[in-house]
Parts: structure tokens; C-alpha cells; sequence
């Protein structure tokens, strides 16, 4: 079932929906999406599922048959990957075969020679790439999501905003802090200065009471 290359890339007979298998990843477990195939011919189509990595891969139907203005659901598991992928994209890729089959035809009916070009069948080719989808707030490499997504960035902001509020309450009591110390040295300064005029009154009164003195003794000597 391996596919190493295609020639065709178009339309093809059937509608394929969506255009690219996109896995919803989780690391050691097994990867699921669903694929849809739509005939909105009047033609029973047979069809065949490829993949550049069929050890990879389980496809549930592989080959079958649509009948007229029909679709099919497909599923498509991956197994478990033990690494993430650095850019959310994978290198596999699928290729859908189809071709318009004889009316009643059956998925039983369906060979190998009729997907073989060179045999002068007409075959219809759509190729598929294989990518993955992550949670809303994780990327492929761990890191946070783009700045498209609005949770992640209301979130981001409340942050900012919380610290910014911390800050400022933080600021705010710093000033408070170093206004009541400038009060309390203004109140020291203050206190020290009316000490130094009290004691410099003190050592003058003692002056003049010791020269009174002198004077008085003095006076009562020379009587």
C-alpha cells in the first residue's frame, strides 16, 4: 500500500473532506481522525487509500465502493508518537485512488489491476498531508500559543496587571516609609538643637553668677 509518488493532484471523482488529516496530538497514545469521501456522481466509484507510511498508520476502510450520490466515513489511526513535532506538521502523506467502477459493482470485486496506470485505467488522485492539532495553550515545541488566541491573552494581561498593582502598593509604601523617617530626623534635629540652646543659657547664668560672686566677695574684703 506504500506510494512514493503521484501524478495527478485534482478533483478527482470523490469529494474528500477535509483536505488535510489533522490529528489531535498526545504524546505515548494512539492518534485518530475521521475522513469522509462523498460520490455526487451518477458512476459507482471504487476507491483506494495510500500512505507513504503504511507501518505508521491503520485505514479503516482502505478500498471499498461508493455508490451514486453516497458517502463513506473513514478512519484513520496513527500510532503512538514519543516526540513532538516541532512545527505541528508531519512528512506522511496520503494519497486517495479512485476510479469509476461497472454499476453493482462490490468492494469484494475490487483488484490491484485497477488502480494500475499502465494497464490505460483512468485514475483519480487526491493527495492529503498529515499535520496535528495541540491544546489551546501548548505548542508543538511546549511553548505558549500565538497572540491569536484571546484566553491567552486576557490572561497575560491580569498577570501584568497583578504585578503592576504589587509594584505600586510596594512604591507606595516605600514614600510612606521614607516620609515618616524625614519627620522623626527633623524631630531629632530639632530636639538636639533646643538641648544645645538650653545647656549654652545654663553655662552663662553659671557665669554670671560666679562673677557676682566675685564681686560681692570682693566687696565685703575690702570693707
Amino acid at each position: 500500500m506504500a506510494v512514493e509518488s503521484a501524478s495527478t493532484d485534482g478533483a478527482g471523482l470523490l469529494r474528500v473532506e477535509p483536505r488535510e488529516l489533522q490529528f489531535p496530538f498526545e504524546l505515548d497514545r494512539q492518534l485518530s481522525c475521521k475522513l469522509k469521501l462523498g460520490n455526487d456522481t451518477k458512476h459507482y466509484v471504487a476507491f483506494k487509500v495510500k500512505t507513504t507510511s503504511p507501518k505508521s498508520f491503520c485505514v479503516s476502510p482502505s478500498t471499498g465502493v461508493l455508490q451514486p450520490r453516497s458517502a463513506l466515513e473513514i478512519s484513520v489511526t496513527m500510532r503512538a508518537q514519543h516526540r513532538k513535532p516541532v512545527d505541528g506538521q508531519s512528512k506522511d502523506k496520503f494519497l486517495i485512488q479512485s476510479v469509476v467502477a461497472p454499476d453493482e459493482f462490490l468492494a469484494s470485486d475490487i483488484n490491484q489491476e485497477m488502480f494500475t496506470k499502465d494497464l490505460g485505467n483512468e485514475i483519480f488522485e487526491t493527495k492529503m498531508r498529515v499535520s496535528f492539532a495541540f491544546p489551546a495553550k501548548e505548542t508543538s515545541n511546549g511553548a505558549p500559543p500565538n497572540s491569536h488566541d484571546a484566553g491567552y491573552l486576557k490572561e497575560k494581561i491580569q498577570e501584568v496587571n497583578a504585578a503592576l498593582t504589587t509594584v505600586s502598593e510596594e512604591r507606595n509604601a516605600a514614600v510612606a516609609l521614607s516620609q515618616r523617617l524625614q519627620q522623626e530626623l527633623e524631630s531629632l534635629t530639632a530636639n538636639r538643637n533646643r538641648s544645645a540652646a538650653q545647656n549654652a543659657g545654663f553655662s552663662v547664668l553659671v557665669v554670671l553668677l560666679v562673677a557676682l560672686l566675685g564681686i560681692v566677695l570682693g566687696f565685703l574684703l575690702g570693707t
